[in-house]
């Protein structure tokens, strides 16, 4: 009988324990009760754990079958960079081709393909020509002659912040596959287009860029394919194809924001790249000689909108449309790509049919509570603007406001209401700072035409379009 009472105990702690535990654990997408808090969720508490990544499956809503990648790299940043690509936003890419500057080089199962050492003996011998004595890489990457055309292109290293929070252009220029990158481009092109005939669209990157599948492969709906299309963050340059100076030549995609292409595209490229890689061989910079050539091949460049030349650091200008959809972003670090991607994967879990947008993207790289800053200004976003007694003054006339995302409290007593948070500047006598439960949101809610921008006080005011999207 004893016996019989301690099995019964031990069944019935058995059973308590299960009861109690499974639901903590309850992976089924079925389940009623939804998921449980996450107390590391990058949004705060109260969220549910981030959807786990199984190799190349695809978690997001849209398939990559029909999109093909190269990413350009080098021999010495090979390893140290495409490592944190290949474990987030690549690992769901199949169609992939990575390009350097030396042979013998792979990351996991992807070889990496020389497009380098004899690129010009190679481009004569298949056009015919004859050998012209000169080495075949002998120009080198300066680190001047381009310009953004739509928006404030920062390769420099921000007066406000360290070289931790982004990837500074040209801080390895002693490396070989820095030196060799310029001759990179053209022969990539031709190479992922001939491993990939059939893609719809193609796309370049560069081993310091991220990508959000979602957000690219929607920008590029309702877009025909077989009719040429070349996009990216559009630039200004000089210095090459006898341009002396910025805003004569044609306009180019800015190489690590992304360059795009379309299959219509890529075949006119194809009937001229072996030309246009001997004619540009003396310019300075990869993504100049990509724009000539499709130049040459009669495509000129779309405007793009959702291409960002840099990370969403500190000095980052946010537009004033929370629900604008970021496409790439370039000079990414490592530990802001891991980021970038678990703010996908959260957005895909909470709101799939919204996804990732500009203020999902601020809310996890600088919080949703209250920022001041001292002898900051942020500039651009103002809609009103008022004499105040202070500073204190004028944080409260933000709160209170319906749409104040952000306020500056300037040397004269003007307090300044800004609609976005705006990106950093140091000015002395400046105070500035973003509100504690920023507006800067894309409500958890879609609509046909886009996503509600919230207020506090009336509820959804505004629809935004994404007119980034227009053709």
């Amino acid at each position: 009988m004893r016996h019989q009472r301690l099995i019964l105990a031990v069944l019935l702690l058995i059973g308590v324990v299960t009861f109690l535990a499974f639901p903590l654990f309850d992976g089924s997408p079925s389940s009623s009760a939804g998921p449980r808090p996450f107390k590391g969720s990058p949004f705060g508490a109260g969220q549910q754990p981030l959807p786990m990544a199984r190799g190349n499956a695809t978690l997001f809503k849209h398939k990559l079958d029909k999109i093909a990648v190269v990413l350009k790299t080098g021999s010495e940043t090979l390893l140290d960079r495409v490592s944190i690509q290949m474990a987030t936003f690549l690992q769901h890419a199949p169609n992939l081709v990575v390009v350097g500057d030396k042979p013998g080089h792979s990351i996991g199962a992807a070889q990496m393909l020389d497009v380098y050492s004899d690129l010009y003996s190679s481009t004569r011998k298949r056009l015919g020509l004859k050998a012209d004595g000169s080495q075949d890489a002998t120009v080198e990457r300066k680190k001047k002659g381009i310009t953004d055309a739509g928006r404030r292109r920062d390769d420099q290293t921000s007066s406000l912040h360290a070289i931790r929070d982004r990837v500074v252009s040209g801080q390895d220029v002693q490396a070989d596959g820095w030196k060799a990158d310029a001759h990179k481009n053209l022969p990539a092109f031709k190479v992922l287009y001939e491993t990939y005939p059939e893609a719809d669209f193609y796309i370049m990157i560069d081993d310091d860029s991220f990508v959000y599948w979602d957000n690219f492969i929607e920008s590029l709906q309702g877009r025909d394919p077989e009719v040429p299309y070349y996009t990216g963050q559009n630039n200004h340059f000089k210095g090459c194809d006898g341009i002396p100076d910025f805003g004569i030549g044609v306009l180019i995609a800015q190489g690590g924001a992304g360059i795009v292409a379309s299959r219509g595209a890529m075949k006119r490229m194809m009937g001229v790249v072996d030309k246009c890689i001997l004619r540009y061989k003396d310019c300075w910079a990869g993504d100049i000689r990509t724009a000539l050539c499709f130049r040459d091949a009669g495509v000129l460049i779309d405007w793009g909108v959702g291409f960002h030349g840099v990370p969403p650091s500190e000095d980052f200008i946010y537009g004033d449309n929370p629900c604008e959809k970021p496409s790439v972003f370039h000079h990414v670090l490592p530990w802001q790509m891991q980021k970038l991607y678990d703010t996908a994967l959260w957005d895909l879990a909470l709101n799939p049919e919204l996804g990732t947008t500009m203020g999902s993207i601020y809310t996890a790289f600088h919080g949703a509570g209250r920022d001041v800053r001292i002898d900051t200004d942020r500039k651009g976003g103002d809609y009103a603007n008022a004499k105040v007694v202070d500073v204190k003054a004028c944080e409260k006339r933000c709160e209170v406001d319906g749409k104040c995302v952000s306020w500056v409290f300037d040397t004269e007593g003007v307090c300044w209401l800004k609609n976005s948070p705006r990106a950093l500047e140091k000015r002395k006598g400046i105070t500035s700072g973003v509100v504690a439960g920023s507006l800067y949101v894309a409500n958890q809610k879609s609509v046909e035409s886009g996503c509600l921008f919230m207020t506090k006080e009336s509820g959804p005011i505004e629809i935004c379009h994404r007119l980034f999207y227009a053709n």
